[in-house]
């Protein structure tokens, strides 16, 4: 029996879910994850986690004060970078030492870990007998991340 993805939607949620919802018990859909899984699950972790987090915590006024904060700090170094490095100088002169071509390097690693992860991850999930069987009967839909499965 062929997996039924009958778009790139379809595909992209299979991809992108963070778990499976069994549609018959009303549950999580439980399935043996190979080890491949599991090392794809561990690269992309430092990416899903926080946002998984920031998505469910999204109405709490902690988490809207959090963001804003980071998204002005985003903001300062990107259109005042003059000002942010006085700043940065005055405040923590040791992050000064930081060359630009490590912080290129770290952006650099930090994606191509993430493409291995879903990869790899996505290739063990398409080789699960179980997993498949029941998303090519429609037995199960895909959770995304930021979701939550109330019990």
């Amino acid at each position: 029996m062929q997996p039924t993805f009958n778009s790139v939607k379809d595909y992209g949620l299979f991809v992108g879910a963070k778990c499976f919802y069994d549609i018959r018990n009303g549950q999580e859909f439980a399935y043996r994850n190979n080890v491949f899984e599991k090392i794809g699950e561990g690269c992309i972790s430092p990416f899903t986690i926080p946002t998984d987090v920031a998505l469910l915590n999204i109405k709490n006024p902690l988490m809207i004060t959090t963001l804003t904060i980071v998204a002005i700090a985003i903001v300062t170094i990107v259109f005042y970078p003059v000002q942010f490095l006085n700043v940065v100088s005055t405040v923590a002169p040791f992050l000064l030492n930081i060359k630009a071509s490590s912080i290129k390097f770290t952006l650099f690693a930090s994606s191509e870990l993430l493409i291995l992860g879903l990869g790899i991850r996505t290739l063990s999930r398409l080789f699960n007998d179980n997993l498949m069987a029941a998303w090519t009967r429609r037995e199960i839909i895909p959770i995304s991340i930021g979701t939550e499965i109330t019990r």
